[in-house]
């Protein structure tokens, strides 16, 4: 009520119930207030240097991998000294060795952020994604994948559940792309994506479904499902599987197992 009656006309009725009002919550036993939950000083997080070195399989071919990252955290990484939902990777790259003798470069992310802000009955922020550089796709059938440069971007919501250590996030996207592969290398794209992330201590888990129509009627669906156990502050391993599929039938599956390394 006194809320209700902030910066209105001030009437001797309205006085007299406020007073009331306070007169009331002064009778009223003291109570504990709960103890906030301070957050974990960013110095006592990981590093935000990462070492990475795996094996993995896809589409049938074996490979070793190693990775690196400038800074600074991802989705996967705990979340101890670093804000709840959000990734910022800069500078972090992925070399792989097949066993057919062939060394490639699946990625190179020069920024990739994304920012999942919780949505409640008082604060209605809106979830934001965007990333560029590199990154190897899956075309078709008959050809291997190709590295393509690409910047997407999107924006959605984000919802918490289970005090908030469930992140449930919906996102539309858009991606400019430059593909040798196409006859008309340079395509945009609009998509969407669909994820869960969930938040178990040692254990981080996300999964997600992204959907992207090209410009030149090319559609790409993926899911993906990764899980990261933390051995120390510093140490973790993760487990990662991906599905692609387009809708002339090319699939693939994709499994890799990794340790990473924190570093200054």
């Amino acid at each position: 009520m006194r809320l209700q009656q902030d910066g209105a006309v001030k009437d001797a009725d309205a006085n007299r119930r406020s007073y009331q009002l306070l007169q009331l919550i002064n009778q009223r036993p003291a109570v504990a207030m709960p103890k906030a939950k301070t957050p974990t000083n960013p110095v006592e997080g990981h590093y935000s240097g990462l070492a990475r070195f795996g094996i993995g399989q896809r589409d049938q071919r074996h490979f070793a991998l190693l990775g690196y990252r400038a800074a600074y955290q991802d989705l996967l990484d705990a979340d101890e000294g670093f804000p709840r939902g959000a990734q910022l990777q800069m500078g972090a790259f992925e070399l792989r060795h097949y066993n057919r003798g062939t060394t490639t470069l699946e990625a190179l992310e020069l920024v990739s952020i994304r920012s999942l802000s919780l949505r409640d009955r008082l604060f209605q922020p809106w979830s934001w994604q965007a990333k560029a550089g590199l990154e190897r796709i899956y075309t078709d059938a008959k050809n291997s994948d190709n590295l393509v440069a690409q910047i997407t971007a999107g924006g959605g919501v984000s919802y918490g559940f289970n005090q908030q250590r469930t992140t449930l996030f919906a996102m539309l996207n858009g991606r400019l792309e430059y593909n040798a592969h196409f006859n008309h290398p340079l395509a945009v794209g609009a998509g969407s994506s669909l994820g869960v992330r969930h938040d178990a201590g040692a254990l981080q888990t996300l999964a997600e479904i992204d959907s992207m129509q090209m410009s030149n009627g090319q559609l790409r669906r993926q899911f993906s499902l990764g899980g990261q156990y933390n051995l120390s502050l510093q140490q973790g391993l993760r487990a990662t599987f991906s599905h692609r599929r387009d809708p002339q039938g090319a699939q693939d599956n994709g499994l890799t197992l990794e340790y990473r390394r924190y570093l200054q």
